[in-house]
């Protein structure tokens, strides 16, 4: 049987068929790796393409938060020279007040706000007091709203205003001083003013 190679055949047909087994399940292997190599490196891809993706994100909001902070400080100190105007604006009308307000006749020493100035009539009195009232009141609110805006630019300019205003009339000054619980903001200033000049 050796001779007619009926032995040997089947042993060729069967290491063949072995063989083909082997290299069909190696194959599968592969392709299973390949695919599991493929899958790998899609999720990888994706994940940074994510990042990249949140990080742009991220920096495009901070921008547009940049751009309300600005565009809300802006508004807010538009809103208050509106406001500044029309109080000053009243100053206008009755030019004989603008003098006391603005410091150049001399305040009785006393801190009495319901004293009348000598040469005003008590209508004219109140008004100014009126006035003076709300000259404060722009200034706290002032003061409150720009600390409120973190990318508010003009808060030191503001304040510096309002600084000024206290130091140079004595009757916003003793307005100020006389009701701090309507005035936080303008009385924290002073505060501070003082810790400054104090060594």
């Amino acid at each position: 049987m050796g001779r007619w190679g009926c032995r040997p055949t089947a042993t060729r047909c069967c290491d063949s068929s072995r063989l083909s087994l082997r290299r069909t399940a190696t194959l599968e292997l592969l392709r299973e790796k390949v695919a599991v190599d493929v899958a790998s490196l899609v999720g990888v891809t994706v994940a940074v393409v994510s990042l990249i993706f949140a990080g742009w994100q991220a920096r495009l909001l901070s921008r547009q938060t940049a751009l309300q902070n600005a565009t809300a400080g802006a508004a807010a100190l538009q809103q208050l020279m509106m406001w500044l105007h029309d109080v000053q604006k009243l100053l206008l009308v009755e030019p004989r007040l603008l003098q006391h307000f603005s410091g150049r006749v001399q305040q009785p020493d006393d801190a009495a706000s319901d004293r009348v100035p000598p040469d005003l009539t008590s209508e004219e009195s109140a008004r100014l007091r009126l006035i003076i009232a709300m000259f404060c009141d722009v200034m706290n609110i002032g003061l409150a709203q720009m600390m409120k805006i973190p990318s508010a630019d003009s808060i030191e300019e503001w304040r510096h205003f309002c600084r000024a205003m206290l130091d140079e009339n004595p009757l916003l000054f003793r307005e100020t001083m006389s009701k701090p619980v309507l005035f936080p903001e303008l009385i924290r200033l002073i505060n501070s003013r003082v810790a400054e000049l104090d060594p």
